[in-house]
């Protein structure tokens, strides 16, 4: 006897500000950050930038959301190459400031 199959389906974000916050913590915030967003429309999102040809001048940026996704998507690594992350202890302004320290005490 076969069974009937019930097919749930919802949609995946709530709104496009979630689909930037998600984004952002995919690409561990190296291609964008949520706080550099300031607005997601139906066509655009703008956000923050520094151009560093200008001496850091802070402006903002619409693109529109099919350029967007293309630019952070540049940040995602490829399978199996993995971003390591060390703070606290491992990292390496702590390790440059006291390591030499730490190991002539032990």
């Amino acid at each position: 006897m076969a069974e009937t199959w019930a097919v749930f389906t919802k949609k995946p974000f709530g709104s496009p500000m979630s689909v930037a916050e998600y984004l952002g913590k995919y690409t561990h915030k190296i291609a964008i950050s949520t706080a550099r967003i300031k607005s997601i429309d139906n066509e655009n999102v703008t956000f923050d930038d520094k151009d560093y040809r200008v001496a850091g001048i802070k402006k903002k940026i619409t693109l529109a959301h099919r350029d967007c996704i293309r630019r952070c998507s540049i940040h995602i690594l490829p399978k199996r190459l993995i971003k390591i992350r060390h703070d606290g202890f491992w990292s390496s302004t702590w390790k440059r400031a006291k390591l030499q320290l730490l190991q002539e005490k032990l």
